[in-house]
């Protein structure tokens, strides 16, 4: 508001103390897309911790019609995750691997906890684990970067592992492999109705490639600070 720029931290304020249910977030928008399904399932890719930067978790932790499975490369994260969703974990599948476009085995790269906090670094640092090295090094180009080599799944596989075929929600936060990720999935195939994937570490190449994509499938989005949403109804998902 330029007339009043001292309104806005006010405004954010007043804005966060709204009921979670005034709030138009991806969260929001997922619990409203779905208020009529008898059940949903998702299938999340950088699943982290469950909790950290995460839209999925207050959804999946009140309401048992949320079916899931959850996919995170760092083992330490992995227990981490299944810790915190002990409570609903009868609803839940936990994939320890990465999601790419073959199977196998790769390098991993990664800033671990014992080293966020010896040198007292911002604890996002955790977040940062990636294929790509670099992805880590441009945030932040002076830290120790620890090597793994992880098992690395297609979708397909990671589903069969699950024992599911359908998936109507999928969620992406891959440090900047999204674009990747995203540009390998038929989501008429597997049934895709709403999506949402971190946009941040996406190239402007990148990110027109993905939104391309996703208008091809029917899909509408919307941007959230670091996420984007995708979204198509019942009826376009029929016709595509």
């Amino acid at each position: 508001m330029r007339w009043a720029p001292g309104i806005g931290p006010l405004a954010r304020k007043v804005y966060g103390h709204l009921p979670e249910s005034w709030h138009d977030t991806p969260t929001s928008r997922l619990r409203a897309f779905y208020a009529d399904r008898e059940e949903v399932t998702f299938l999340q890719i950088g699943a982290y911790d469950g909790i950290a930067g995460d839209p999925l978790r207050p959804i999946v932790v009140a309401d048992e019609r949320w079916r899931g499975i959850l996919v995170e490369p760092q083992p330490w994260a992995f227990e981490r995750l299944k810790s915190n969703y002990r409570e609903a974990s009868h609803r839940l599948f936990f994939v320890n691997c990465a999601i790419s476009s073959t199977g196998g085995k790769t390098e991993f790269y990664y800033v671990s906890p014992e080293t966020i906090e010896r040198d007292g670094l911002p604890a996002y640092y955790a977040e940062l684990a990636s294929f790509d090295r670099d992805n880590i090094v441009k945030h932040a180009p002076s830290v120790f970067i620890e090597t793994i080599v992880i098992e690395t799944l297609t979708v397909a596989d990671a589903l069969t592992a699950a024992g599911c075929e359908l998936v109507d929600c999928l969620v992406l936060d891959i440090e900047g492999l999204e674009a990747t990720v995203l540009g390998n999935i038929d989501f008429n195939l597997l049934g895709v109705s709403f999506v949402v994937f971190e946009h941040k570490h996406l190239t402007a190449v990148d990110m027109a490639s993905v939104m391309n994509r996703l208008a091809s499938f029917g899909f509408r989005t919307k941007a959230f600070g670091r996420d984007t949403i995708a979204w198509r109804a019942a009826e376009d998902l029929r016709r595509s």
